[in-house]
């Protein structure tokens, strides 16, 4: 998602992969305890395995499958067969289904949205909490190596 995201706005993608990377670390290791620290404060029964196995889920899984395609790819037909039959052709797709994707979480999750804002916020600190984070350090990272703001921004 966050590349699609980058990829609109003209972004570099070796940066943005930097900032991907330092995101995923922060969710496997801030994320879950953060979240746990606040769900149990609300009384609300979520167990530790639950936030584990969906953090697993949607970052260790999709990473070991894109990096298992990426590297049979490369290495049975090189880097320029990725990017051309590989990645091109998928471009907008991804567009489309990162736009059908936000769609379908409010459709699907709008009645639960609405019946129980506390815990969403509850849920929304610890996002916000590890996007500045993850954000701020790349952007002062970048700044003091003197990245060129136009790839700072998008990778941050």
């Amino acid at each position: 998602m966050v590349f699609v995201w980058s990829t609109l706005m003209g972004g570099d993608g070796a940066y943005t992969l930097v900032q991907i990377v330092f995101n995923d670390l922060l969710m496997l290791f801030l994320y879950v305890p953060t979240a746990v620290l606040l769900i149990g404060a609300s009384n609300i029964a979520l167990p530790w395995e639950t936030i584990i196995l969906a953090v697993a889920l949607f970052l260790v899984v999709p990473l070991m499958i894109s990096a298992s395609i990426r590297s049979v790819v490369v290495c049975n037909y090189g880097e320029k067969f990725l990017q051309d039959r590989v990645v091109a052709p998928c471009a907008p797709l991804t567009k489309a289904g990162l736009l059908a994707m936000l769609v379908l979480i409010f459709i699907f999750q709008g009645k639960q949205i609405g019946n129980k804002p506390l815990d969403i916020v509850l849920l929304v600190v610890p996002i916000v909490i590890q996007v500045v984070v993850t954000s701020g350090i790349t952007y002062v990272f970048g700044y003091f190596t003197c990245m060129p703001h136009s790839r700072l921004g998008p990778a941050s």
